[in-house]
């Protein structure tokens, strides 16, 4: 399993079951659209930058992960304390600090932002919180961590 899913798979785990979210955390921007099923998160991935740190082989790369949080809430009211405690139970559980159990080398949280939709009496708000994550490979193995 590449490095990238390791680390997803594992804040997704940490996430599961610690928050207002319950079992409601996927690891995957595909996931059961918010409803009955919100408050929830999806944890994924949209990008990640990748520089050669050696020349010669094995090549080792450092990668920068960009991590997506989605919090998704749905309600009459209070929707934004409700997302705004959601994103606290995220910061707390994952801080800002590495993770000693993924094998990084570096995570920042570095932004947060929302999105509003409003039909009726049914409001949806999604709050976007992004991660990064620094990692080595070797590029014949990307599957640990250096």
């Amino acid at each position: 399993m590449h490095v990238r899913e390791q680390i997803r798979n594992r804040v997704a785990a940490a996430l599961s079951g610690a928050t207002a979210a319950g079992d409601r955390v996927y690891s995957s921007r595909v996931y059961p659209m918010p409803g009955d099923n919100a408050p929830s998160i999806a944890v994924y991935t949209k990008s990640e930058e990748v520089v050669s740190s050696t020349l010669g082989a094995p090549v080792n790369t450092v990668r920068e992960l960009e991590l997506t949080i989605e919090l998704f809430i749905k309600g009459a009211s209070a929707v934004d304390s409700a997302i705004d405690e959601l994103a606290v139970e995220v910061e707390m559980i994952l801080g800002v600090s590495c993770d000693e159990t993924l094998p990084v080398s570096w995570s920042s949280y570095d932004s947060f932002e929302t999105e509003y939709s409003d039909s009726g009496n049914n409001i949806t708000i999604v709050g976007l919180m992004v991660y990064t994550y620094t990692y080595s490979v070797n590029n014949d193995n990307p599957t640990t961590g250096v």
